[in-house]
């Protein structure tokens, strides 16, 4: 999708409720915290694939290619599969020290919780 300067990715369990088009100036690997809600993960902050910018080019596919071509998954073999959020958050570690890419944590709230927002 290299046509693309910029892409938002959703999940399709993914209930936008107000317009996103602020994501568009937001840097590539901008996402939310996964669970920052509720602080389920506080010893393990990683970001929640399910909304995620990117901002598509083919240094980064390869990246990603090469990255899951040279993976270990032997290593894994504890949690039976892995899957895309595990996969792009051991593939950008430094994801987690780069405020500048968190969305605010109103990006990922389990539906019963909206509500309170």
């Amino acid at each position: 999708m290299t046509q693309f300067d910029k892409i938002i990715f959703l999940d399709a369990d993914i209930m936008v409720l107000k317009n996103l088009d602020n994501l568009f100036e937001c840097p590539h690997m901008t996402s939310a915290i996964d669970g920052e809600y509720f602080n389920l993960w506080p010893q393990d902050p990683h970001f929640n694939s399910g909304i995620l910018v990117i901002e598509p080019n083919e240094s980064e596919y390869n990246k990603l290619i090469d990255y899951i071509t040279n993976f270990s998954f032997d290593k894994w073999n504890k949690y039976q599969c892995i899957a895309d959020q595990e996969l792009l958050n051991l593939c950008y570690p430094e994801w987690v020290n780069n405020s500048a890419l968190h969305l605010n944590k109103y990006y990922d709230v389990f539906a019963p919780y909206i509500q309170e927002n």
